[in-house]
């Protein structure tokens, strides 16, 4: 029985080492990123995944299904206006450019605060924080005229993230 007991220890104490630590991360969960897909096609640009997540880490899949650079940038829509304005004044932005008029550029109550450019091709994973609010996406494509200068290509709105 004595030669036992050491057997016997070890496994209550490798029993109580698992148990103790299963539940202090069972109750303080590491949080998981939230992902969510970014796509820019000639024709636009889509977002694909949730549309409502919590307060945290946002992981964003930017694939650019062009031949050209784009960028993309996440704006927090504030002062009570609502998505469907920003995508008007992303669709009154994207004529004036095109007419080569240049940028009205971004409102103040929708600036976006992350940027990233991407050449062409090749998936780009992104990791921004997020707090409560709603959010869009600004998407572009760049090309270049016949002087080497840039040129606007087009501008789309993807959205609304709905964060609480």
């Amino acid at each position: 029985m004595l030669t036992r007991l050491p057997s016997l220890a070890a496994g209550l104490l490798l029993l109580l080492v698992v148990a103790c630590g299963e539940s202090r991360s069972a109750a303080n969960p590491t949080p998981r990123p939230q992902a969510v897909t970014v796509t820019l096609t000639a024709g636009g640009c889509e977002l694909g995944g949730p549309t409502q997540l919590h307060v945290g880490v946002l992981v964003v899949h930017a694939r650019n299904q062009t031949s050209d650079s784009v960028w993309l940038g996440l704006a927090p829509i504030t002062g009570g206006h609502t998505y469907a304005e920003f995508v008007t004044w992303v669709d009154r932005d994207r004529a004036s450019q095109l007419a080569g008029r240049g940028t009205i550029g971004p409102p103040d109550w929708a600036s976006p605060t992350s940027f990233m450019s991407a050449p062409q091709h090749g998936p780009v994973d992104l990791q921004w924080s997020v707090g409560a609010g709603i959010y869009a996406f600004a998407c572009g494509r760049h090309g270049t005229n016949a002087d080497g200068s840039g040129r606007e290509l087009g501008l789309w709105a993807a959205g609304p993230l709905l964060v609480t």
